[in-house]
């Protein structure tokens, strides 16, 4: 069997192995974001209720690539914030550009985000089943659906 191997020829067992669940969180979103930019889809599993009763937590829901000139307010969009990611409801754009996004089920706005970090756009429902038991589905839900089975091998030895 082979063993994926980084650059320099260590092999990436090794070095996930000595990263911190921060830095293995950070990895696994950016193969999420990755697999979003490169297919222009990325299905997620939702955790959190700030979306509810629109989104469940446990759902798994399609998001698909956008620009920002193709939202609208009402929209639920997945934006990138200084502590990842997340999908909230547009509720104003300004004229300056930036969205004002707010959670379904929070009475507080969430801060002003720029057009670039506005990444994709929910596209529905895929399942709302619990969500699997995998450790990584559960450590990493940005990323625990990225597309190939390359990635979701490297988001197992994340979390192993």
């Amino acid at each position: 069997m082979k063993h994926a191997r980084l650059h320099g020829g260590r092999p990436a067992a090794l070095i996930i192995g000595t990263m911190s669940a921060d830095e293995r969180h950070r990895v696994a979103l950016d193969l999420a974001l990755e697999s979003l930019r490169k297919s222009g889809n990325l299905r997620l599993r939702v955790f959190g209720s700030s979306m509810l009763p629109t989104i469940r937590p446990g759902t798994c829901v399609l998001v698909r690539q956008t620009t920002p000139d193709q939202v609208s307010t009402g929209d639920v969009v997945l934006a990138k914030t200084p502590a990842g990611v997340q999908l909230h409801r547009v509720i104003e754009i300004r004229p300056d550009h930036t969205f004002i996004t707010r959670g379904d089920n929070h009475r507080h706005s969430d801060p002003p985000v720029c057009a670039a970090d506005v990444l994709a756009k929910w596209h529905g429902v895929i399942t709302s089943e619990p969500a699997e038991s995998l450790s990584y589905q559960r450590r990493f839900p940005a990323a625990a659906h990225a597309e190939g089975s390359v990635m979701r091998r490297l988001l197992r030895k994340l979390c192993a």
